[in-house]
């Protein structure tokens, strides 16, 4: 029987969110804890600076309701969650890098967080915008279709309005047949594309499971390969990578 996976395209990285968690000052030594700042930021296009303190949570507040965050950061790094227009922000430990996130009307929005700034901490930043960066990428890619989308993730292309994202190959899913990690991700006002590696867990050739993939909101799906190979048994199988597969996914 050809096995069916079903997994849950998680992007990316939630953390669990800690609230409140202040550094407690040694008495009766002088507090130490940075400067708390409420801040407004008109977004420009550019990343949005967030000062962050290890142990502390920050809240985001984005123009419009959130639809997903992604990052190369990890979890054990950096807890990350949102409802509505806030995004939470929790460093566990230093930190540096970029959070990208999409609002409902497909604009995005870079984040670069940092805990490099030891005397101050960002506890609330409002982000405004007047929308000229989104409706130039709106506009840009107003012709692109999700196949284009496929094609141009498997040809290494990004399309004009289209921002691509690195990421780390973080495990997404796994059963006892197949592991998916993610390994880029092509953000557009209005869907986005994802590149996983996909790699045969089994001792017997199975199909690249793209007629098994139960995601919500998906689009586009494709691959070079059909059949995936057994797990390699010698340094040379390893090497020929017949077991790993790249397949390429557009959600709406």
């Amino acid at each position: 029987m050809t096995p069916r996976w079903r997994p849950r395209l998680l992007i990316l990285f939630w953390g669990v969110l800690m609230c409140g968690v202040l550094l407690a000052a040694p008495l009766p030594a002088a507090d130490t804890r940075p400067a708390e700042t409420t801040r407004v930021v008109e977004y420009t296009g550019k990343p949005v600076r967030l000062r962050l303190s290890v142990g502390s949570a920050t809240q985001v507040e984005m123009p419009e309701e959130v639809v997903d965050v992604v990052t190369v950061l990890t979890a054990q790094q950096l807890g990350v969650e949102y409802n509505g227009a806030h995004v939470h922000v929790d460093a566990f430990q230093p930190v540096e890098g970029e959070l990208f996130v999409i609002t409902s009307s497909g604009a995005s929005y870079v984040l670069s967080v940092t805990t490099d700034v030891p005397d101050r901490r960002d506890a609330v930043v409002r982000i405004l915008t007047t929308g000229t960066t989104a409706k130039k990428r709106l506009q840009a890619t107003r012709a692109l279709t999700a196949v284009e989308l496929v094609r141009a993730m498997a040809r290494n292309e990004v399309p004009p309005g289209v921002e691509h994202i690195k990421a780390s190959g973080r495990e997404i899913y796994r059963d006892a047949s197949l592991s998916l990690t993610l390994q880029e991700a092509y953000i557009a006002p209005r869907m986005r594309g994802y590149v996983l590696l996909a790699e045969n867990l089994t001792g017997v050739s199975v199909p690249v499971p793209l007629q098994d993939l139960d995601i919500p909101g998906l689009l586009a799906a494709g691959a070079f390969e059909h059949v995936l190979f057994p797990r390699p048994r010698t340094v040379e199988e390893r090497l020929a990578g017949a077991h790993q597969c790249k397949v390429y996914l557009v959600l709406r």
